[in-house]
């Protein structure tokens, strides 16, 4: 439904070496050397709700009571209702000022909340009426990557062991061997815990012990997203985003072929299919079937950054992010998919003749050779782009 200006020109912008393809009422359609379309800068309809000082926030985990979400961040914990939009701190009075909360994970089947401290400290909380609870606690220097089990027991990664504490707080160490090294954990919709770090991602086994599926090719996976398809997606510190299918990479998106920034923070999947990457300072709206990317341009402090697989997908469709200081909450709306490219053809050559393209032409069986020759953009991203080719015999 919108109307496309095309004013295809060799104009660069300033400093930046871009051309500009295509104009629209607030939109901007730009290509880098016309190699083809690359991202759509918008201006989005986000709602901004600002926290307490300037933390990063770390995760966010629906508590079941009434909408209610707690965002974890490195010095605070807020407890945010969606129906009011509001939030308050219910970070815990032991917590004390010295102390960064590095780790985070929730359990909902038992209401626990698990925190890892900066000085080795892991605790457990219960969440109950919107207020948290110590219960139990341990000295785990450099425990890392948490998660929770199906029977609600805790796992972490501690030095080069598996550590599991179950429900009753016996705890169980399966060793893993040396240049294990995972920072952080994310658990499917098909129930797979993925473990994921500098060194690429690993699956943890049911029984203990881990298996690698991506090692040394992905630089810092920093965040992990499994698709509706069961399509795996990493985000790298430095190098973009790759998909990964049968534990193999088979797409790898960068700022050449539309990323604003190479370094993904975040990942979350609408409920329309599209999947959402927070990069540093930009959220970019992805479709991983054409491969389209769109920009969300927010004017924000120069200090802000977003955090580290800090987004969610809410129950009304909405999604939230969070940032430096920030939580940010938009609601996706369905994306209809730009009209098809044009081709025009150049030429129609007759076993390595030229011929008329208006021109009934009938061959012989020993002379059918045919070859046409046509022009259009040309996309660098070339598993994206598809050519549809029909012959109509009579």
């Amino acid at each position: 439904g919108r109307s496309w200006e095309h004013i295809w020109t060799e104009e660069t912008l300033s400093g930046e070496g871009q051309e500009v393809c295509y104009l629209s009422s607030g939109n901007i359609w730009i290509s880098n050397g016309h190699r083809g379309f690359f991202y759509e800068v918008l201006d989005s309809d986000v709602k901004t709700y600002h926290l307490p000082g300037s933390e990063s926030i770390i995760g966010f985990f629906p508590t079941g009571e009434n909408g209610r979400i707690i965002a974890t961040g490195t010095k605070n914990i807020h407890l945010f209702s969606l129906d009011s939009e509001k939030h308050q701190d219910i970070t815990p009075s032991d917590i004390r000022p010295d102390q960064v909360i590095t780790a985070a994970i929730f359990d909902p089947i038992y209401s626990y909340l698990w925190l890892t401290l900066s000085d080795g400290i892991l605790r457990r909380y219960y969440f109950s009426g919107g207020e948290l609870s110590a219960q139990e606690e341990h000295n785990f220097a450099r425990a890392h990557c948490l998660w929770v089990g199906k029977d609600g027991s805790l796992n972490m990664i501690h030095e080069n062991d598996h550590l599991t504490i179950d429900p009753t707080s016996a705890l169980s160490r399966v060793p893993m061997g040396e240049g294990q090294d995972f920072w952080y954990s994310y658990t499917s919709p098909s129930g797979k815990t993925y473990l994921y770090g500098p060194y690429g991602i690993a699956v943890a086994e049911p029984k203990g012990g881990i298996r690698w599926i991506v090692h040394g090719s992905i630089p810092y996976v920093t965040c992990l997203m499994e698709d509706r398809s069961g399509r795996l997606w990493a985000g790298s510190s430095s190098d973009g985003l790759f998909r990964i299918e049968d534990e193999k990479i088979t797409l790898h998106l960068s700022e050449e072929t539309g990323l604003p920034d190479n370094t993904c923070r975040s990942l979350v999947q609408d409920g329309f299919g599209d999947i959402w990457i927070a990069t540093r300072y930009q959220v970019v709206r992805f479709n991983p079937d054409n491969l389209r990317t769109i920009a969300y341009d927010q004017s924000r402090s120069k200090d802000f950054i977003f955090g580290r697989a800090s987004s969610t997908l809410l129950g009304d469709g909405s999604l939230l992010f969070g940032g430096t200081g920030l939580l940010l909450r938009l609601r996706p709306e369905q994306k209809t998919a730009p009209n098809a490219t044009s081709a025009i053809i150049e030429g129609v050559f007759i076993n390595g003749e030229k011929h008329p393209r208006e021109d009934l032409i009938k061959l012989p069986h020993d002379r059918n050779q045919v070859d046409f020759y046509y022009s259009s953009i040309n996309f660098d991203q070339r598993s994206g782009f598809q050519c549809r080719y029909r012959l109509e015999a009579g």
